[in-house]
């Protein structure tokens, strides 16, 4: 590897619209070369890949068949240079020009993008719902109990009041005349 001085760079572009785009903002800064050992990377033993192991991620590096490969029986459409033991499910795909052609890098967690903790989370929003549900259902049964409670109750006072009068029996008056029967008739909601 040699290293460039500094002057040796070029440090202006003419003219100028090759090194700065106005619209997009964007400013030519420099060229990338990135030197990878294939074999180390195919074999899995390249150090790179250790910290995608240590994050328990799995991985698979395809391009796609050339004319000279013999393309093998069952093979998929594309040669798979380097992969972990387990391929992933539900990868991330980002294509990469490499060598003027395009490969594909496959990325996905071993466990999968859902979190270990989503089936708990779902069991308890379920039994969250039936016992909301169910304290739901008591609280109605209850306003059900306390109406027809309060229907023998007035029931009961009114026949207590009809006693009181001395009235013989229980005849119901009309809504004008003022008598318990009436006023009964009014609150329990029954004809008069």
């Amino acid at each position: 590897m040699q290293d460039i001085p500094h002057g040796a760079l070029p440090t202006n572009c003419v003219p100028q619209a090759m090194c700065y785009n106005p619209v997009t903002r964007e400013k030519f800064w420099g060229f990338v070369t990135i030197i990878l050992l294939l074999d180390e990377l195919r074999n899995g033993t390249d150090p790179r890949l250790d910290l995608l192991k240590q994050k328990r991620y799995l991985w698979s590096m395809t391009r796609p068949w050339t004319s000279t490969e013999v393309k093998p029986a069952g093979s998929g459409p594309e040669y798979v240079f380097c992969a972990s033991k387990t391929p992933p499910k539900h990868p991330v795909k980002v294509p990469l020009q490499v060598s003027n052609n395009n490969w594909t890098v496959y990325l996905a967690p071993a466990e999968g993008w859902a979190p270990a903790w989503e089936a708990g989370m779902i069991a308890l929003v379920v039994l969250g719902s039936v016992v909301l549900a169910i304290l739901i259902a008591i609280i109605m049964a209850f306003w059900a109990q306390q109406a027809a409670l309060l229907t023998d109750v007035l029931v009961r006072q009114y026949n207590l009041i009809n006693v009181l009068d001395g009235s013989a029996g229980r005849t119901h008056g009309t809504a004008s005349d003022g008598s318990a029967t009436s006023k009964e008739a009014i609150t329990l909601g029954t004809p008069g």
